[in-house]
């Protein structure tokens, strides 16, 4: 399973709303829902990060 578990879920966006989310909560939802970046497809033109 990947993601957040619905009260996970729940807690992360009432924190946001509140402009407090604890830390742990915050690096659980960065693992499940930020993509890694792949550095061959991220490329630096004229000083400008683009990704693909």
């Amino acid at each position: 399973m990947t993601g957040l578990s619905p009260t996970h879920a729940l807690a992360y966006v009432t924190g946001l709303l509140a402009g407090d989310v604890p830390t742990w909560l915050l690096t659980m939802a960065h693992q499940e829902l930020v993509d890694p970046i792949d550095p061959v497809l991220a490329v630096r033109t004229f000083g400008v990060d683009a990704d693909f």
